[in-house]
């Protein structure tokens, strides 16, 4: 199916597309360890931080630091319209297997943002320990300009979980930038966990909420653990599918080896005290789906075949 088969009349949703196709959400999360969030109540535009009537001296500090930070991710964020302030907000938030947190800092203006030493907050130094938010944050897509896709559901998300959490004394869900993933809307992120969700849709919030309360992950709708490669995240998911380990933590990731198009993946079952290792090859599948609703590029959805061999530690 070519993109200049459709015409701008009846362009359709890549969602409905990525649907059609039945592609797999499992394994689709892109790879987040870092998520450096910045209140912007101003147009978003497709480009949001570009695009933005920020300063260009802090624009370039968050590209910067990104560009130099691989599995950092820079996201707008912006709340409801009942609990905005006069001043920004700006959260730092860590989802590595070791280290969970968020940091939460009220910003006189946005250029206290060009002395804030991210590294330091990351490493835990005592200064930011007032600093620490102890509650969790949810961000759903909801860039319509960048896909309308994420306009079509991520707004109707965004205030079901609203609804939901909004006798909270401050926000937690908050509307954000490109996520990765258009064909995946409704996008959303549970902080500090990094744990992704797709084709989220109103009816599912209160699932998804009360799993995550309860320290547990909603396996219908998941993506996958943002701190994994993509391999990972399928051995991962796949290992919970068939242990029904609900829990978070359930499974303590031990490491992964790579050879070619294949990876050996060892995760230990505390509960059980067993260690599973995981055969994943990934193959190239025969389906394509179009990234966005732009119909201009398309992506060959690739096939994991797993193999689980477990042994007692």
């Amino acid at each position: 199916m070519a993109a200049e088969l459709f015409s701008s009349e009846e362009k359709p949703y890549c969602s409905d597309l990525s649907i059609q196709a039945e592609e797999p959400l499992m394994a689709t999360a892109t790879p987040t360890t870092v998520f450096l969030l910045l209140e912007y109540n101003g147009a978003w535009g497709e480009k949001a931080l570009d695009e933005s009537d920020l300063p260009q001296a802090v624009k370039a500090r968050l590209k910067t630091y990104a560009k130099t930070n691989p599995t950092c991710k820079v996201l707008l964020i912006k709340t409801h319209h009942s609990k905005r302030q006069a001043t920004p907000r700006f959260f730092i938030a860590q989802t590595k297997e070791d280290r969970t947190d968020i940091f939460a800092f009220s910003l006189q203006d946005y250029s206290q943002l060009l002395e804030l030493d991210i590294d330091a907050v990351l490493a835990g130094d005592d200064a930011f320990q007032t600093n620490r938010w102890q509650q969790p944050l949810y961000l759903v897509c909801s860039n319509g300009r960048r896909d309308r896709c994420c306009a079509r559901y991520g707004i109707a998300v965004f205030n079901a979980l609203w609804e939901a959490t909004e006798d909270a004394p401050a926000p937690l869900v908050w509307q954000c930038s490109h996520i990765g993933g258009h064909r995946f809307a409704a996008n959303l992120i549970c902080l500090p966990e990094g744990v992704l969700y797709g084709r989220v849709r109103a009816e599912d919030v209160l699932s998804i909420l009360e799993a995550h309360r309860n320290g547990q992950v909603y396996l219908p709708n998941l993506r996958g653990r943002m701190r994994f490669q993509p391999p990972v995240q399928a051995a991962e998911i796949a290992l919970r599918r068939q242990l029904s380990a609900y829990e978070t933590e359930a499974l303590r990731f031990i490491g992964s080896q790579q050879y070619n198009h294949e990876w050996m993946i060892a995760f230990l079952h505390p509960a059980s005290q067993t260690v599973y290792d995981l055969r994943v090859a990934e193959r190239p599948g025969e389906t394509l789906v179009y990234e966005s609703c732009l119909l201009d590029k398309q992506t060959r959805v690739p096939i994991y075949e797993i193999q689980i061999i477990e042994r007692a530690v």
